[in-house]
């Protein structure tokens, strides 16, 4: 469903950005589906869309599971030292984690893959707080401004404000079950990594 709605964007999108999106979010989906050529195509394809763009801390995650993919290990390292060295927030740290995970994962090392699954929880608890308090000061900005251009009772202003402040906090609530869902799945691997052990 995901690739047919991105065909259907692209069939009829001209401006250059709106194709590099997609083309970005087709790369994800092909990435979390481990199909590691077409990420790559789609990489290239996306890269070319982007005149001039200089590679980023994502850009360099996409590049290690790749080359990790190809068997390259130690140039997938590489890539993953040169997105840490140019983090900017949180959600950068949580893209790298991701990635380290999935890689670890990959080569059945769940060990391992539990102790980057536990950070990748606080990197991504991390940005949600980055985002909720961004949005808070976009919303009490934009709420003020148009206050001031319109009268209006105390009252309704109050509503207003509690409305925003319930839409952000079910935006964390859901947030936070994600994470939650996917700590589950984690540690469900784990233990039937360590089941099929004790089986054989």
């Amino acid at each position: 469903q995901a690739e047919a709605l991105l065909d259907s964007i692209e069939s009829v999108a001209t401006d250059s950005g709106v194709l590099s999106d997609c083309k970005a979010q087709r790369m994800y989906l092909y990435l979390d589906k481990s199909e590691y050529k077409k990420a790559e195509q789609c990489m290239r394809q996306l890269m070319s869309l982007r005149h001039d763009y200089q590679s980023g801390p994502v850009e360099h995650t996409w590049i290690a599971r790749i080359k990790h993919a190809r068997g390259d290990v130690e140039g997938a390292k590489r890539e993953i030292d040169t997105a840490w060295a140019m983090v900017r927030d949180a959600v950068d740290k949580t893209y790298i984690t991701n990635a380290v995970y999935r890689m670890v994962k990959e080569d059945g090392n769940y060990q391992r893959a539990c102790v980057y699954a536990d950070s990748l929880m606080r990197y991504q608890a991390e940005a949600t707080s980055e985002s909720f308090r961004q949005s808070v000061v976009t919303a009490q900005r934009d709420y003020y401004n148009s206050e001031a251009k319109k009268e209006g009772t105390a009252k309704a202003r109050m509503q207003r404000l509690a409305v925003i402040v319930i839409i952000i906090c079910l935006v964390i609530l859901v947030a936070v079950a994600s994470v939650h869902q996917f700590r589950i799945h984690v540690k469900d691997n784990l233990i039937e990594s360590k089941m099929n052990e004790i089986l054989v």
